[in-house]
């Protein structure tokens, strides 16, 4: 569970964390005070990845929240765009979820599209 679950519809744990410091690194989203943002390069790497972002703004909830993880005691990327995130990692079979439990494994597959992904985050194994 330390290592990768969900948080509610996003995704915690190392791997959540991770996940968003690589979004970070790369320019895809930028930290602001009570939450995150999406970069001009994001909203582009973003679309191509599939997340169709005006459906995504248009959920009746916060876009890009910062939600603080119990275990890594920092941030991880909570809200709308958390969610579309993890749902389009499960629809690519990146990531799939244990049953009866929150916790989550990230598959050779997903390791290889994030290693492409985010090269300087994910070139490790997971």
């Amino acid at each position: 569970m330390r290592e990768a679950r969900t948080c509610y519809d996003h995704l915690a744990g190392k791997f959540g964390v991770q996940l968003t410091e690589a979004l970070l690194l790369e320019g895809i989203i930028a930290e602001e005070a009570n939450g995150f943002s999406i970069t001009a390069a994001g909203e582009l790497v973003l679309g191509r990845l599939g997340i169709q972002l005006d459906e995504v703004r248009k959920c009746r909830r916060a876009f890009a929240p910062k939600c603080l993880d119990w275990s890594e005691r920092r941030y991880h990327l909570a809200g709308a765009l958390g969610a579309a995130i993890l749902q389009l990692l499960l629809e690519r079979h990146w990531v799939n979820r244990l049953p009866r439990t929150r916790a989550i494994v990230i598959t050779a597959e997903g390791k290889k599209g994030l290693a492409a992904a985010f090269p300087s985050t994910f070139s490790e194994p997971l």
